[in-house]
């Protein structure tokens, strides 16, 4: 694999584990790294934190510092992957993709 994707794995399992710390800490996270094919999936999930609703988020000022999801979605994009983000009532999970050879 080639050291930018190894980089941009290592880069969004940092950010997907910090958002979870940092957005819900009480709550349980899960990373799983899996092949499928020529592709390499990262899947990390965390449960939301009970006063966590999007109302609040929405009105939150916009955080400093980093690039987040779209930061993410950029790097993983230009490497031919794909990121994505998906919430249900009780759980978040951030899905990053790679293809193996690029």
């Amino acid at each position: 694999m080639p050291s930018a994707h190894q980089l941009a794995l290592y880069r969004g399992l940092q950010e997907t584990l910090t958002n979870a710390l940092k957005h819900a800490p009480e709550q349980p996270s899960t990373a799983r790294l899996y092949r499928e094919g020529a592709w390499l999936h990262l899947s990390v999930r965390n449960g939301l934190s009970p006063t966590h609703s999007s109302k609040v988020e929405t009105r939150q000022p916009p955080r400093r510092g980093g690039l987040g999801l779209d930061g993410l979605r950029s790097r993983f994009e230009a490497l031919g992957g794909s990121v994505q983000a998906t919430r249900t009532q009780e759980v978040f999970e951030v899905c990053l993709t790679l293809p193996l050879t690029h």
